[in-house]
């Protein structure tokens, strides 16, 4: 199956919040607005990147089985360190997406998950 919107794409995940009420989820809350926003950019053909290559990236593959994956892909989140910006990485076996929290503005996320997606080697290629 191909990937074709945002909705699709939302389909594919389950996100793994804090407690609610904690200020880890709040900040979890905000980096979930900007994926979002995201996804809908890609939708849009705002960005240079496609749900296929997010679809890589996350999974190593660039549709959806015909059979489905095993379970569904995860959003995790990570702390950012002072100071500091991570990329987005991946789980490509176990499927998870990990997501930094406390990024707030939309320009920083868009470039933090276009270096992660464009900048990575890519899977199974060397």
């Amino acid at each position: 199956m191909l990937v074709a919107s945002r909705n699709d794409i939302r389909g594919l995940f389950d996100v793994k919040w804090s407690p609610q009420g904690s200020n880890k989820r709040e900040q979890e809350e905000d980096t979930i607005f900007l994926w979002e926003w995201w996804l809908m950019s890609i939708e849009n053909n705002e960005l240079d990147v496609t749900f296929e290559e997010l679809l890589v990236f996350v999974a190593g593959a660039d549709s959806v089985p015909p059979l489905g994956f095993s379970h569904n892909c995860e959003i995790q989140f990570y702390d950012q360190d002072p100071g500091s910006n991570r990329i987005p990485y991946s789980s490509t076996c176990a499927l998870i997406l990990y997501l930094p929290r406390s990024i707030t503005e939309e320009a920083m996320f868009k470039d933090l998950m276009q270096m992660a997606i464009k900048g990575s080697v890519g899977f199974g290629k060397v």
